[in-house]
């Protein structure tokens, strides 16, 4: 793959990646990670994207699959603008949890369990090639 290995990257030493839409009828977390096909080999780390609007909290997820264990290492929710988090509690078995905001601020700061990344680590983790693809709220800091 070639660069370092982002600070935001939980869960995938040793292991193989998958990357699947989350079951249509799942709409939390919880129930989706039962609805997770078998994975072919151990260990697998299954990068989880829901495809509709009733899921709750998270629009993406992270799940460590081993042998002998299931490990939710990861969930992110991403928002325009200046939302709240304290009206979206985070799924509490999350190892990690990222909020990122459009209008992020200029330190990032934990609030209610979850992470808020500053506008220059979101940027960080866009790159070049993603940041033209992100909404222009999110380039736009406050605080």
């Amino acid at each position: 793959m070639g660069g370092e290995p982002h600070s935001w990257l939980h869960g995938h030493e040793g292991a193989a990646i998958q990357c699947l839409d989350a079951n249509p009828a799942a709409t939390n977390v919880e129930d989706a990670i039962q609805k997770l096909p078998e994975p072919l080999q151990y260990p697998t780390l299954q990068l989880v994207l829901p495809s509709h609007a009733q899921f709750k909290a998270v629009d993406l997820f992270a799940v460590r699959r081993d042998a002998d264990s299931t490990d939710l290492v990861m969930v992110a929710q991403q928002k325009e603008g200046g939302a709240s988090v304290s009206n979206h509690p985070r799924p509490q078995t999350a190892k990690h949890a990222y909020w990122m905001r459009g209008s992020s601020t200029q330190n990032a700061k934990k609030k209610d369990g979850w992470f808020l990344p500053s506008q220059s680590e979101i940027e960080t983790f866009l790159g070049p090639s993603l940041a033209a693809a992100a909404p222009a709220t999110w380039r736009d800091p406050v605080d």
